[in-house]
């Protein structure tokens, strides 16, 4: 009955347009049909990596593996980079 009458109302673009004109009842809305909890299963469990942990490599170790030079090159010439 509700997902007919906004079906009726023009689903998604009248809800794009509730978006943009009345933010702030939109958001309230946003808030109630969001889920509360994060939740996997075996097969596809959540992954996640605590932030706090400390760096495996320097900033410098992480361009030159992006660079694909070696990390001694990036340890003698920080900042420079080496092809």
């Amino acid at each position: 009955m509700i997902l007919g009458a906004l079906d009726d109302a023009g689903g998604r673009h009248y809800l794009a347009r509730q978006a943009v004109e009345n933010p702030g009842p939109f958001m309230v809305l946003v808030g109630k049909v969001l889920p509360t909890t994060l939740a996997g299963d075996k097969q596809n469990p959540i992954a996640y990596q605590n932030i706090d942990a400390p760096a495996k490599e320097t900033r410098d170790e992480w361009l030159a593996r992006q660079r694909g030079t070696s990390t001694a090159a990036a340890r003698s010439n920080p900042g420079v980079v080496v092809r």
